[in-house]
């Protein structure tokens, strides 16, 4: 998927060209992943802005714990029937006239019963927000803290080489997504607490990433930083199916974002985030690119 990212990367940074401001979170870390998801999943892009907005609906359920799940699970449910809607026309007409795409083979596995129907759009529905949700947020993150750190943004455009434990830091110091859920297998017993199984666990991964038992200085930002074994990912069986495109879309992203405008700077640095308890996910991150215009 290489080429397809640079390509789209490069068509983004044209239009940035004749702007001379813009927001890194709408304008360049949502369209970059949204690009390659729907080509991936064979989503129509007609329907993008409807797929967009009920993925954001879900979102507020997935993203949150506790009480507040009371308050947005309507609105998510809601969105969630629609969504399902939308997948079963398209798998529909995969069904008829198959393509070279993620839906068109998933429905050919429900059609000779190896999955089920409401597997297929689980997984259609999972893939999509994963896809470009957690990349988005990703890139964005990994902007924001290269914007207000100069001395790793300048760091980076001396050495293009360290985008890769460039991006692996920024999983560290701001994942995506902070906790991650499980459902315990078998009785678990840590530091005298009993896990039973069935117990409901949520693990805050963005806690994990600072401990200093394994990290030197974990509250340093240091995009050199190796080893670097955060746990953004997950591990073993639940390690992340998109990691490696979630890898690239963020290296490419932002070795030639910088790259095109070394002189970039946030214009307003108190920046805001969307009040998700899971996910790490900026309300916006506007850019002055020095490019005076």
């Amino acid at each position: 998927m290489k080429p397809t990212i640079q390509a789209i990367v490069s068509e983004l940074i044209t239009k940035f060209e004749e702007q001379g401001f813009v927001d890194l979170v709408t304008d360049f870390a949502y369209p970059l992943p949204a690009a390659i998801i729907y080509e991936l999943l064979g989503i129509d892009r007609s329907n993008e802005v409807e797929f967009k907005q009920l993925a954001d609906s879900i979102g507020e359920y997935a993203g949150n714990i506790g009480p507040i799940l009371n308050e947005v699970a309507p609105n998510s449910h809601a969105a969630l029937l629609q969504m399902e809607a939308l997948i079963n026309e398209i798998a529909k007409e995969r069904l008829a006239h198959p393509k070279d795409d993620l839906i068109s083979r998933l429905v050919l596995l429900e059609n000779s019963g190896e999955i089920t129907h409401q597997e297929l759009v689980s997984l259609i529905t999972f893939v999509f927000m994963a896809g470009f949700g957690t990349s988005m947020n990703l890139i964005a993150n990994g902007m924001m803290l290269l914007l207000t750190s100069d001395s790793q943004r300048n760091r980076l455009i001396a050495d293009h080489s360290l985008i890769g434990t460039a991006v692996e830091e920024f999983l560290r110091f701001e994942a995506p997504i902070q906790i991650i859920t499980r459902l315990a297998k078998d009785e678990v017993l840590i530091s005298g607490k009993s896990i039973a199984p069935g117990d409901y666990v949520a693990l805050i991964a963005g806690a994990g990433n600072r401990d200093p038992k394994y990290f030197d200085n974990p509250e340093e930002l240091n995009i050199g930083r190796d080893p670097n074994r955060h746990l953004s990912f997950g591990r073993a069986a639940h390690f992340c199916l998109g990691a490696p495109l979630a890898r690239v879309e963020t290296q490419v992203a932002i070795n030639m974002f910088f790259a095109a405008f070394p002189r970039a700077k946030l214009i307003d640095p108190k920046v805001e985030w969307n009040p998700l308890i899971s996910f790490r996910h900026l309300k916006s991150l506007r850019v002055d690119l020095g490019t005076g215009k």
